[in-house]
């Protein structure tokens, strides 16, 4: 008896040619189509990104020099009337009064606040292209804050705030700084102080020493920051709004560049504040080992 021979579908061997296979091809080859496609045009959009990022620090690049050029052009003005401010305040040009010497004191911390607003545009530029740098040297901090305190005594009335000084008077205290850049840091501070304060409120401010650091304190009674916002505040551009609201006049750089010039001087800064309590701003400096 010759056995008949058995042949076995290839649809019944094959998952891909089943009664279905055609469609499951089909959809596969779809789905294969659609990722190729998706990623071409991630890479396109890729190349297309890469092109933006380069076309925008070009044009970053062109803000912060133009930017330190307007600052430089600017100062060269305030720097010929602090000049002569000195020379009238030293009475060089004759006698003055005491009003007189008041009034030019005042006009001192108004010119020094407009050109630490300049080194303030200045410095955002060089931190942009990474070329901020400070010249250190043994520096008595008591003397500069007694200094750029004195200054603002009477722009404090102006404002109707009373500004109080807490030990700024007594032996030296080293640190390894920049007098201009700790004058910078100061005013930043005094500013933002005012700015804030209500008329009839104080500002104080305090040098005291903790341990081996100085650490230097801007005490108001303004509105508070919120703890959300603490951190937030010395961040490039970011301004805090009052109590309706409303964001008050600045750029936004004093506090970031016044943290980047602690730092680079080897010191620390941070606030402690409570809405409705005022705030307390604060900068600490190593002392210098073996000085008093």
């Amino acid at each position: 008896m010759t056995a008949t021979p058995f042949y076995l579908p290839i649809t019944a061997l094959s998952p891909v040619y089943d009664t279905t296979g055609e469609e499951k091809y089909s959809a596969l080859l779809g789905k294969v189509n659609c990722l190729e496609q998706e990623l071409k045009a991630a890479h396109s959009t890729e190349q297309q990104l890469a092109r933006l990022c380069e076309q925008v620090s070009q044009e970053n690049e062109q803000l912060n020099e133009f930017i330190a050029s307007i600052a430089h052009e600017m100062n060269n003005p305030l720097q010929v009337a602090s000049s002569f401010i000195s020379y009238l305040l030293q009475e060089r040009a004759g006698d003055i009064s005491g009003t007189q010497h008041d009034y030019l004191t005042a006009a001192t911390a108004g010119v020094k606040q407009a050109q630490v607003l300049l080194q303030d545009l200045l410095c955002d530029s060089q931190l942009g292209r990474l070329q901020l740098d400070v010249d250190l040297k043994p520096v008595d901090l008591r003397k500069v804050v007694r200094e750029t305190f004195n200054q603002f005594s009477l722009l404090g009335q102006t404002s109707h705030t009373t500004l109080v000084g807490c030990n700024l008077e007594g032996p030296e205290c080293m640190v390894l700084g920049a007098e201009n850049r700790l004058q910078q840091i100061l005013v930043n501070f005094l500013t933002n102080a005012f700015k804030f304060s209500p008329a009839g409120s104080q500002v104080i401010v305090e040098l005291r020493q903790v341990e081996d650091n100085y650490r230097v304190e801007i005490i108001d009674q303004g509105p508070g920051i919120r703890l959300e916002n603490q951190a937030l505040i010395f961040e490039r551009r970011f301004q805090v709004k009052d109590t309706a609201g409303i964001y008050r006049t600045g750029f936004g750089l004093g506090l970031s560049i016044t943290r980047e010039l602690v730092e680079l001087q080897g010191g620390s800064s941070g606030v402690e504040s409570e809405i409705g309590q005022g705030s307390r701003f604060w900068f600490s400096l190593p002392g210098i080992p073996g000085q008093p």
